[in-house]
């Protein structure tokens, strides 16, 4: 949902983080979950939970669990229906145009 790959998300640009820290390697694993946080909390955002905290990941509660997850979930879906709209447009294209 958010373009990138698993590893894409946890892989550290560590040529940009040369450039801020003096040890990039030393935070190699914190560089790339700080990546998946920022990720997350878009997503949550762009999903319709804009009140997403950490708190969220490290104590949930049940009610904002299940809200959070179904906020995904009708996303996702939404996401879907308009992929399949979309490619069903492009092929009466392609067919207009042949």
């Amino acid at each position: 949902l958010c373009g990138e790959t698993r590893e894409e998300m946890y892989t550290p640009n560590l040529e940009a983080a040369a450039n801020c820290l003096e040890f990039p390697e030393l935070y190699e694993e914190a560089i790339g979950a700080l990546k998946f946080h920022r990720h997350l909390f878009a997503l949550m955002k762009t999903v319709g939970v804009p009140d997403f905290s950490m708190r969220d990941m490290t104590k949930p509660e049940y009610a904002r669990t299940r809200r959070n997850i179904s906020a995904i979930i009708n996303f996702a879906k939404f996401r879907e229906t308009l992929l399949e709209k979309h490619e069903d447009i492009m092929e009466e294209a392609a067919k207009q145009e042949a």
